[in-house]
């Protein structure tokens, strides 16, 4: 995860097929995170986009956090 100040974060996955795949994982979980894939980023630099939004919880963020990591 990136250091970012705004409601995006980013995850970098590398591939394109990685980042495409724990996208879908993840909307079966209930959790929307963005694949962004080339050509809109270079190669292997492809990521999910996490957007936050004030709703989310605390235990929101772990939530995602565990069900994220344990897939990347």
């Amino acid at each position: 995860m990136s250091n970012s100040f705004t409601q995006t974060v980013p995850v970098i996955t590398g591939t394109a097929q990685k980042a495409t795949c724990l996208s879908r994982q993840l909307e079966k979980l209930g959790i929307q995170a963005a694949a962004v894939r080339p050509p809109i980023v270079p190669e292997n630099t492809s990521k999910l986009r996490f957007s936050i939004k004030l709703e989310h919880s605390q235990q929101d963020f772990v939530k995602v956090s565990e069900l994220a990591g344990k897939r990347l």
